[in-house]
Protein backbone atom coordinates (compact mmCIF):
# COMPACT_ATOMS: atom_id res chain seq x y z
CA UNK A 1 0.00 0.00 0.00
CA UNK A 2 1.05 3.29 -1.15
CA UNK A 3 1.19 6.31 1.43
CA UNK A 4 -1.23 7.97 -0.17
CA UNK A 5 -3.42 5.36 -0.12
CA UNK A 6 -3.64 5.17 3.58
CA UNK A 7 -3.99 8.92 4.02
CA UNK A 8 -6.95 9.39 1.87
CA UNK A 9 -8.93 7.56 4.87
CA UNK A 10 -7.98 9.38 7.55
CA UNK A 11 -8.71 12.78 5.60
CA UNK A 12 -11.96 11.94 4.67
CA UNK A 13 -13.03 10.96 7.75
CA UNK A 14 -13.19 14.66 9.37
CA UNK A 15 -15.09 15.69 6.09
CA UNK A 16 -17.72 12.92 6.30
CA UNK A 17 -18.38 13.66 10.29
CA UNK A 18 -18.97 17.43 9.27
CA UNK A 19 -20.99 16.78 6.21
CA UNK A 20 -23.62 14.61 8.57
CA UNK A 21 -23.55 16.88 11.31
CA UNK A 22 -24.47 20.09 8.73
CA UNK A 23 -27.16 17.27 7.74
CA UNK A 24 -28.91 17.25 11.20
CA UNK A 25 -28.56 21.06 11.50
CA UNK A 26 -31.35 23.35 10.47
CA UNK A 27 -31.22 24.63 7.09
CA UNK A 28 -31.91 28.41 8.36
CA UNK A 29 -30.47 29.04 11.61
CA UNK A 30 -32.98 31.55 12.05
CA UNK A 31 -35.89 29.00 11.66
CA UNK A 32 -37.24 27.82 15.47
CA UNK A 33 -39.64 24.48 14.60
CA UNK A 34 -40.78 23.80 18.33
CA UNK A 35 -40.41 20.09 17.60
CA UNK A 36 -37.00 19.94 16.29
CA UNK A 37 -36.11 21.17 19.51
CA UNK A 38 -37.72 19.56 21.36
CA UNK A 39 -39.15 22.03 23.30
CA UNK A 40 -43.18 21.73 22.30
CA UNK A 41 -45.58 22.81 24.82
CA UNK A 42 -47.75 19.99 26.43
CA UNK A 43 -51.22 19.34 24.64
CA UNK A 44 -53.92 21.29 26.57
CA UNK A 45 -56.00 18.93 28.86
CA UNK A 46 -59.48 17.97 27.51
CA UNK A 47 -62.54 19.54 29.49
CA UNK A 48 -64.05 17.16 31.94
CA UNK A 49 -66.84 15.44 30.23
CA UNK A 50 -70.66 16.69 31.80
CA UNK A 51 -72.70 13.51 32.02
CA UNK A 52 -75.88 15.34 33.10
CA UNK A 53 -79.26 14.75 32.17
CA UNK A 54 -80.77 11.58 30.66
CA UNK A 55 -79.47 9.79 27.65
CA UNK A 56 -81.18 6.74 26.07
CA UNK A 57 -79.17 3.74 24.84
CA UNK A 58 -80.30 4.01 21.36
CA UNK A 59 -77.84 1.45 19.18
CA UNK A 60 -75.09 -1.06 19.91
CA UNK A 61 -72.68 -0.65 16.98
CA UNK A 62 -74.79 0.72 14.02
CA UNK A 63 -77.57 -1.60 15.05
CA UNK A 64 -80.58 0.43 16.35
CA UNK A 65 -81.55 -0.86 19.83
CA UNK A 66 -86.13 -1.48 19.42
CA UNK A 67 -87.42 0.55 21.95
CA UNK A 68 -90.44 -1.44 22.98
CA UNK A 69 -88.99 -0.44 26.58
CA UNK A 70 -86.30 2.65 26.42
CA UNK A 71 -83.26 2.20 28.21
CA UNK A 72 -82.49 5.61 29.45
CA UNK A 73 -78.64 6.14 31.58
CA UNK A 74 -78.49 8.54 34.18
CA UNK A 75 -75.06 9.30 35.90
CA UNK A 76 -74.49 10.14 39.37
CA UNK A 77 -72.23 12.45 41.45
CA UNK A 78 -71.09 9.39 43.19
CA UNK A 79 -69.45 7.96 39.58
CA UNK A 80 -72.33 5.40 38.73
CA UNK A 81 -74.51 5.09 35.83
CA UNK A 82 -77.98 4.16 36.10
CA UNK A 83 -79.71 2.39 33.56
CA UNK A 84 -83.69 2.01 33.63
CA UNK A 85 -86.10 0.35 31.11
CA UNK A 86 -89.57 -0.73 32.22
CA UNK A 87 -88.98 -3.38 35.23
CA UNK A 88 -85.27 -3.29 34.64
CA UNK A 89 -82.83 -0.81 36.57
CA UNK A 90 -79.14 -1.74 35.87
CA UNK A 91 -76.53 0.13 37.99
CA UNK A 92 -72.78 0.17 36.99
CA UNK A 93 -69.83 2.08 39.00
CA UNK A 94 -67.96 3.47 35.87
CA UNK A 95 -64.46 4.07 37.67
CA UNK A 96 -63.37 6.88 35.43
CA UNK A 97 -60.22 8.84 35.38
CA UNK A 98 -61.17 11.26 32.36
CA UNK A 99 -62.69 9.66 29.72
CA UNK A 100 -60.93 6.37 30.42
CA UNK A 101 -63.91 3.89 32.38
CA UNK A 102 -63.32 0.62 34.42
CA UNK A 103 -66.75 -0.27 34.77
CA UNK A 104 -68.23 -2.67 37.30
CA UNK A 105 -71.90 -3.97 37.02
CA UNK A 106 -73.54 -3.49 40.57
CA UNK A 107 -76.47 -6.00 40.13
CA UNK A 108 -79.40 -5.83 38.56
CA UNK A 109 -83.10 -5.07 39.89
CA UNK A 110 -86.57 -6.42 37.87
CA UNK A 111 -88.71 -5.33 40.44
CA UNK A 112 -90.97 -8.08 40.36
CA UNK A 113 -91.54 -7.76 37.11
CA UNK A 114 -92.60 -11.51 35.45
CA UNK A 115 -91.14 -10.45 32.41
CA UNK A 116 -88.13 -11.67 31.12
CA UNK A 117 -85.26 -8.92 30.34
CA UNK A 118 -85.33 -7.88 26.49
CA UNK A 119 -82.50 -8.73 24.35
CA UNK A 120 -81.31 -4.98 24.26
CA UNK A 121 -81.52 -4.98 28.32
CA UNK A 122 -79.58 -8.01 28.24
CA UNK A 123 -77.10 -6.55 25.61
CA UNK A 124 -76.30 -3.25 27.70
CA UNK A 125 -75.93 -5.37 31.01
CA UNK A 126 -73.17 -7.45 28.99
CA UNK A 127 -70.89 -4.27 27.37
CA UNK A 128 -71.00 -1.98 30.02
CA UNK A 129 -68.72 -3.87 32.26
CA UNK A 130 -66.74 -4.80 28.93
CA UNK A 131 -66.09 -1.08 28.03
CA UNK A 132 -62.86 1.34 28.60
CA UNK A 133 -64.16 4.85 27.12
CA UNK A 134 -66.62 6.83 27.19
CA UNK A 135 -66.60 10.09 24.88
CA UNK A 136 -68.90 12.84 23.62
CA UNK A 137 -69.69 13.25 20.17
CA UNK A 138 -71.59 16.83 20.59
CA UNK A 139 -74.65 15.21 20.07
CA UNK A 140 -74.34 11.40 21.72
CA UNK A 141 -72.60 9.48 24.18
CA UNK A 142 -70.56 6.54 23.42
CA UNK A 143 -69.32 3.92 25.39
CA UNK A 144 -66.93 1.28 24.10
CA UNK A 145 -64.59 -1.06 24.24
CA UNK A 146 -64.27 -5.06 23.29
CA UNK A 147 -67.88 -5.66 23.43
CA UNK A 148 -68.57 -3.01 20.90
CA UNK A 149 -69.87 0.71 21.19
CA UNK A 150 -73.11 2.02 22.84
CA UNK A 151 -74.43 4.83 21.72
CA UNK A 152 -76.88 7.13 23.74
CA UNK A 153 -78.96 9.94 22.68
CA UNK A 154 -79.75 13.04 24.76
CA UNK A 155 -83.41 12.66 26.39
CA UNK A 156 -84.71 16.25 26.82
CA UNK A 157 -81.78 18.72 25.96
CA UNK A 158 -78.99 16.44 28.11
CA UNK A 159 -76.30 17.35 25.83
CA UNK A 160 -76.95 21.34 25.85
Amino acid sequence: MTKNSLLAPVLALPLLLVACADAEAPEDPDVQDAAALGTQEPAPEAAELALDGQWQVIAHNNLKLPSVFPAIARFGDDGTMTVNSACVTMRFALNREGNMIAPEHLGTDTGGCDRPQTDGEVLIEDVVPQSNIIADTGHELLISGPGGTLRLAPVDGAAD
